[in-house]
């Protein structure tokens, strides 16, 4: 069977940033494609393609991730696989091969060929593979720069239609709130208000998830009003990719229309699978619409503005007449308080950083690759709730951020750890400061129990008293002596942070108590008046 060669050079899966492709070599049956340049990663890759291929699209971006890259064919049985590698360099590079899943190639030096390349570039054979129906995918990296792995994603398989999983209403601000607050639909009619925040559109997965392009349509003018950039998974357990689109999209009564298409882009057009397009049309009634006319709303609003502006006016002129300097001197008192909490957080940030990123380290000098690659992904969750500006999260989020970082020391550890919670608590209701207890958490793991390995064990503590917020952290460690000043940043600074939060809530004080001896240590902070 004649072959067809069509080499696409995928320079580190970045070609679709903008590099516009032209033909260099062009026969009856050969088709020869380059891009201006090898980028800094130095490994591109080129794929021969046997005659039953009917289609092929190259340079698809995977949003999010600069060094990926997608390849869509239809019909293709096997596939040759080259890599393009500067001369002498293919020693510093290392790929692997996976179709299905399954793994058949590991960490493999290319093998560059003398027969073949261009200039200063030269070709390493990679293999030929059966993909019929099949998905492959090929990873590769430099050895001295592990942190940037390119992937090729090679798709031979045809898409499905999406699947609805969840269609449901979330009526709170925040991503936070979407754990707990969403209900489940099943119907086709929404009643919603001024409550209401969002909707979310939940999909079953896929073998490519990215590709899958939602649109929010208004059938009465029939025009797209939304239009999906990125599908998210991080608030639902097991995962699945999600949408929460805005109400502001659909905030009138009337009928409208999702369509969840397959779709690949290109750098000069894209492709839309029509024939593979969900549809769901639903129904939003505004309840709000119902309450008054915009005569009597216009009416209400200027006789409360009216009341409410002479009752205002009133109190400002008397406040700034008694008492303006003493409310100025707090206001900066105040302000000075939360610049110098804010500084405190901005130290901690990089300290609990640097720290996970010396684990992730170890790890990986000690070749415990698969433990790193698991670490990576806590790490990744948790810096993004650790790097989030918000002063307050509810006890819900600090507990799956603890939950985050104690997982992934365990990795490194060993040790073992529990969460006892008042069950009197409403943890999506009630906030703290952001990262309180994270520094103690790693005191103690770091100090108290990362010698003693399975031994080790570490309680977390949520306790309702009266009116009080009362946690726990305690530990079985070798303790430490509770009476000195230590030096270490995270405790230290922690201290501080504490006693500017009494500044800032000075009706709702925090009280810091330290104990420790040789059984253990137990460190326990009290919101005072604080539920």
């Amino acid at each position: 069977m004649k072959k067809i060669l069509i080499i696409a050079l995928v320079l580190n899966c970045l070609i679709g940033y903008g590099q516009k492709e032209k033909p260099r070599v062009s026969t009856k049956n050969h088709v020869e494609l380059y891009s201006s340049s090898i980028n800094d990663l130095g490994f591109g890759l080129t794929l021969e393609i046997d005659s039953s291929t009917k289609r092929i699209e190259y340079t698809n971006t995977i949003p999010n991730q600069p060094y990926n890259n997608l390849i869509y064919l239809e019909g293709i049985k096997n596939i040759k696989l080259h890599a393009w590698i500067k001369n002498d360099s293919a020693s510093f590079y290392r790929y692997s091969i996976f179709i299905e899943g399954k793994q058949l190639v590991a960490d493999a030096i290319p093998i560059a060929s003398s027969k073949l390349g261009y200039g200063n570039v030269s070709i390493c054979k990679l293999g030929t593979y059966a993909i019929e129906n099949k998905k492959l995918t090929i990873s590769y990296y430099k050895v001295d720069d592990r942190l940037r792995t390119g992937t090729v994603i090679i798709y031979n398989k045809p898409f499905k239609p999406a699947q609805l999983q969840l269609v449901a209403l979330n009526t709170r601000v925040g991503k936070k709130s979407l754990v707990g607050d969403v209900k489940w639909k099943d119907s086709t009619t929404f009643e919603i208000n001024q409550q209401t925040k969002a909707m979310i559109f939940g999909m079953k997965s896929t073998d490519l998830d990215f590709v899958y392009t939602a649109y929010l349509i208004d059938k009465s003018t029939n025009e797209i009003v939304y239009q999906s950039a990125n599908w998210e998974y991080y608030y639902f357990s097991p995962a699945f990719p999600y949408l929460a689109i805005d109400s502001k999209y659909f905030n009138k009564s009337g009928e409208y229309e999702l369509q969840i298409v397959p779709r690949l882009s290109t750098s000069f057009r894209y492709t839309l699978f029509q024939s593979k397009m969900l549809k769901y049309n639903f129904t939003i009634k505004n309840t709000d619409e119902k309450l008054f006319s915009s005569k009597e709303i216009a009416l209400i609003a200027i006789g409360i503005c009216a009341i409410f502006g002479a009752i205002f006016g009133a109190s400002i002129a008397y406040i700034k007449k008694k008492s303006k300097q003493k409310i100025n001197d707090a206001q900066r008192q105040k302000d000075l308080s939360k610049t110098q909490l804010n500084s405190i957080r901005a130290q901690l940030n990089p300290h609990f950083m640097f720290n996970a990123l010396a684990g992730i380290q170890n790890l990986m000098h000690t070749n415990k690759i698969e433990e790193a690659n698991r670490y990576l992904g806590k790490f990744a969750r948790l810096t993004r709730n650790v790097l989030d500006q918000r002063e307050l999260i509810s006890l819900a989020e600090e507990r799956n951020l603890l939950e985050d970082y104690l997982q992934m020391e365990q990795f490194r550890f060993g040790f073992t750890y529990q969460m006892d919670i008042d069950q009197n608590l409403n943890l999506d209701n009630i906030e703290i400061p952001t990262m309180l207890l994270q520094p103690f958490v790693e005191n103690a793991v770091k100090h108290g129990i990362a010698e003693m390995e399975n031994e080790g064990k570490i309680i977390i503590s949520f306790l309702k008293e009266s009116q009080n917020l009362m946690i726990k952290v305690s530990d079985n460690g070798k303790g430490f002596d509770a009476s000195r000043n230590y030096t270490g940043l995270g405790l230290q600074l922690s201290k501080n942070r504490i006693s500017l939060l009494n500044t800032i809530y000075p009706e709702t004080s925090f009280l810091l108590a330290m104990k420790s001896s040789e059984e253990g240590s137990e460190i326990k902070i009290t919101l005072t008046q604080w539920l």
